[in-house]
């Protein structure tokens, strides 16, 4: 498949994940036969258009499980399901368990879910590390909703360089951030798919006592980062996934932590550093 019809597939795949469109349906779209639009879809990405779909589906089914508060029976209905029993037998036979177990673990297995092919990986470094000493952080907090069914929401660039660009110019030092999401009480957000997020934007201090914030020791696994903030976004949704991937990690914590060493206002560039918890 040529380049603009690759993108129109990935990008039809995000819009439907919740319609219950066919593949059939989307080739008569593009003017292919099924059989011809799947077999270039093999070859450019490895893996079945329709197995694609499924996964992505069951990705988005895992995030709504972990960041909202609809019963199964809402989530099947979401996803263009018949019956909710329907859909829990397609989430088991994905994730070896059942949505509802999955929603009530208390550490977020993410090596199943499926990311987006559309997203091309910015260049990073990543290691695992551990944490001595707690990172004591002070400065200011806000809070905002976040769209977490829309792929390409920038919400936490947008609020987080209101406040940075308010902070910088009076501190020389590295700049923090902390990001902690919530699921909100509100049956009514949670069916906009929004979820609340608190975020702290600051430096590191020396004693707990002045801090609004606390980084804990422990075990991280530690991203280098440096590009623009189209590359970030890019990079920060990639990140939580992949640094699971191959590895018998688990994110264990509800915040990420962020240390900014550079930022140019102008050319809109950043290098930094985001911790993830695991175990």
């Amino acid at each position: 498949m040529n380049k603009d019809i690759s993108d129109y597939v990935l990008c039809w795949v995000e819009d439907n994940l919740c319609t219950g469109a066919t593949i059939s349906e989307l080739a008569k779209s593009v003017g292919y036969s099924r059989r011809t639009l799947e077999t270039g879809f093999r070859r450019d990405y490895g893996l079945s258009l329709g197995n694609y779909l499924f996964r992505r589906r069951m990705a988005r089914a895992a995030v709504i499980l972990r960041l909202a508060r609809l019963t199964i029976t809402e989530l099947a209905m979401l996803l263009n399901y018949c019956s909710a029993a329907n859909f829990t037998r397609a989430f088991h036979r994905y994730y070896g368990q059942t949505p509802d177990a999955y929603r009530r673990a208390q550490l977020w297995d993410t090596r199943l879910l499926q990311l987006p092919l559309h997203f091309k990986s910015p260049e990073y470094n990543s290691e695992r590390v551990h944490l001595k000493s707690p990172v004591f952080i002070a400065g200011e907090s806000f809070r905002y909703q976040a769209k977490y069914t829309n792929t390409h929401d920038d919400s936490f660039v947008e609020n987080f360089r209101k406040h940075m660009k308010r902070w910088q110019p009076s501190h020389q030092a590295d700049i923090w951030t902390v990001t902690s999401m919530h699921v909100p009480e509100s049956i009514a957000v949670n069916r906009k798919g929004l979820v609340d997020v608190d975020v702290v934007v600051g430096t590191q201090i020396q004693h707990e006592r002045n801090s609004v914030a606390v980084m804990p020791s422990g075990n991280y696994v530690r991203f280098s980062f440096s590009g623009n903030w189209e590359k970030y976004i890019i990079f920060s949704k990639l990140a939580y996934a992949r640094c699971l991937e191959g590895n018998r990690w688990h994110w264990s914590g509800v915040s990420c932590f962020m240390k900014i060493t550079c930022w140019d206002v102008v050319a809109e560039h950043l290098s930094c550093q985001l911790y993830i918890s695991v175990e």
